[in-house]
């Protein structure tokens, strides 16, 4: 991550006919209160803390959700020689328990995002330099993964974060792919075998999962656990599946498939799609109607005959 200093970055550079005034925020007046945000561990959903580079120097860096601003750290603000502003403060709780006023803040350039973000300067401790708060992490579209530790960038990149507590093992993911290419016409479905392998049927939990015009069903065998999986076009176009997607998921009992998109039988999501399966799914009795009646109108319409002509146009006998 670069920071920017905020001498370039001033509205009239890109702007010619921009004028900036000479007061020190024409958009607040002093009369208005501070801005009080609540960072307090109380309203936070998770914090996550990753290692990243800024202007080329390692240091920690604070992903937290339930704060609304970023903020910099002295020791930072120092080493880059930011350029601050102080005719604006914050109140800011939850930095050591007690209620601060934050005077001073500075305005960069943050790489990983399109935008330009106004970082407050202030004592974040726990020797952290960096802590970016929902108004960065909302507008770069930035993903926290608290279970696997991860931090999903736009581009799909992924940052490890930093614990110093050990992780627990991740456990069993094994997909259900089909062994052939599956070209299903609306309302058409195909059954794919569950391949275990090494894995204890008894304890995995297989998870379905459903596309953009097709949804996966869980078939149980006689001894209660998965065996197979229907999956169903349930559009109104056909479709190709290939041999890489994932219709289902073998996961281990207490965990997560890692992808998206993917829920146990049982639940009320899982129930919404055998409602779409049902009705969706075209019953035998009206795929062999549809079936007959085409094979009826092939005998009522035949196809017409080609006459052979020889050499002199004449018609052959």
């Amino acid at each position: 991550m670069t920071l920017i200093q905020d001498g370039i970055i001033y509205p009239e550079h890109l702007y010619p006919e921009y004028q900036r005034s000479n007061k020190p925020d024409s958009g607040s007046s002093p009369a208005e209160d501070p801005v009080e945000v609540a960072l307090g561990p109380e309203n936070s959903y998770e914090i996550a803390t990753v290692c990243g580079a800024i202007n080329d120097r390692r240091t920690r860096i604070f992903l937290d959700t339930g704060a609304s601003v970023s903020i910099v750290s002295l020791n930072l603000e120092r080493r880059l020689s930011l350029k601050i502003r102080t005719h604006r403060q914050i109140k800011v709780s939850g930095l050591g328990g007690i209620p601060t006023y934050i005077p001073s803040h500075a305005r960069v350039k943050i790489t990983l995002g399109w935008e330009i973000q106004d970082v407050w300067i202030g004592s974040i401790g726990e020797g952290v330099d960096v802590l970016l708060g929902m108004n960065f992490m909302y507008s770069a579209g930035v993903r926290l993964c608290i279970r696997e530790g991860l931090v999903k960038l736009p581009d799909e990149e992924n940052v490890v974060m930093h614990d110093d507590v050990p992780r627990k093992r991740r456990g069993l993911e094994l997909p259900v792919c089909a062994k052939e290419s599956l070209y299903l016409r609306p309302g058409e479905a195909a059954v794919v075998k569950i391949e275990y392998g090494q894995t204890n049927p008894q304890r995995e939990v297989v998870w379905a999962g459903r596309g953009k015009r097709w949804v996966a069903e869980i078939l149980f065998g006689a001894r209660s656990w998965a065996t197979a999986v229907r999956v169903v076009n349930d559009s109104d176009r056909n479709v190709w599946i290939d041999t890489r997607t994932a219709l289902a998921w073998i996961v281990e009992y207490g965990h997560f498939p890692k992808e998206p998109g993917f829920v146990r039988p049982g639940k009320t999501r899982y129930k919404e799609w055998q409602r779409l399966i049902l009705e969706s799914t075209e019953s035998r009795q009206g795929r062999m109607r549809a079936e007959r009646l085409e094979q009826l109108m092939r005998l009522r319409d035949p196809p017409p005959r080609c006459h052979d002509h020889n050499i002199s146009g004449r018609q052959n006998s």
